[in-house]
């Protein structure tokens, strides 16, 4: 049986061929590498949520020897530290609750750029290595009822005020509630 020629080069078998050795078409290809993007586009928004998820919980750990320090400082003296930095400083260089130093803001984990201690308003505040504007996180102290020492808690982000307690200045944190660690969001 003889081949009859279509108007190309090849017989139509022979184009026929060719397609299912390469598998797709033109538009087939143009239409997988669309579904691909948009796809791709779907998956980054819920992978940086994670990602400002993880650097929210990463203040919670690494705020625990800042507020150890502190509520050392008010356990013992009954007042929190004159200065921002009295009860953790020694010299320039911060110390934690295991003996380990804190030389510069490299050392504060992946994703916190920077520490302010305020002890004015009973505050420490994370900043977190992101695009500008750097989201924060607050923790505040607050204190239960009673004589000195009375109990000292602290409050993450947006947490609410357990009752008789009085919180010590005002919330500093500018993350979103979506992105903040359940203990940190403030629900009513």
């Amino acid at each position: 049986m003889r081949h009859r020629h279509w108007r190309g080069k090849w017989s139509r078998d022979e184009y026929d061929a060719t397609l299912l050795v390469s598998g797709f078409s033109l538009g087939e290809g143009i239409a997988v590498l669309a579904l691909l993007g948009g796809l791709i586009a779907l998956a980054l928004n819920p992978a940086r949520t994670s990602i400002d998820h993880f650097a929210a919980t990463e203040t919670l750990l690494m705020s625990t020897p800042h507020r150890i320090d502190w509520s050392e400082q008010w356990a013992i003296h009954g007042e929190i530290p004159a200065s921002g930095s009295e009860a953790i400083t020694r010299g320039n260089t911060l110390r934690q609750s295991n003996g380990r130093s804190i030389k510069d803001p490299s050392d504060l984990g992946r994703f916190i750029s920077s520490v302010d201690q305020r002890a004015t308003d009973g505050m420490i505040v994370f900043t977190l290595k992101a695009p500008a504007p750097q989201p924060t996180i607050a923790f505040r102290a607050a204190f239960g009822p009673g004589e000195s020492p009375a109990t000292m808690l602290w409050l993450c982000g947006r947490a609410l005020v357990p009752r008789g307690f009085v919180r010590v200045g005002a919330d500093r944190t500018s993350l979103v509630d979506a992105k903040l660690p359940s203990p940190c969001r403030g629900t009513s």
